[in-house]
């Protein structure tokens, strides 16, 4: 098997797709968990801070790579 060229159809149709899948998923995630977010507010503390964590980890490291 031969191995893909980086300029293939499929490379560049991944780095045009928004985002809207992953923010789909989110939104969807959060709608199913809407009645137990209303029963405890805290719960959506305990999801938010770490979620929160996770994207400035992954700016902080992208933005240093993307510097060096």
């Amino acid at each position: 098997m031969a191995p893909r060229a980086s300029g293939s159809a499929g490379h560049r149709a991944f780095r045009r797709s928004p985002p809207w899948g992953v923010l789909g998923i989110v939104f969807v995630a959060m709608a199913l968990k809407a009645d137990a977010l209303l029963a405890s507010p805290g719960l959506l503390l305990e999801i938010a801070v770490p979620l929160l964590l996770l994207y400035a980890i992954n700016l902080l490291l992208s933005t240093l790579m993307a510097r060096a």
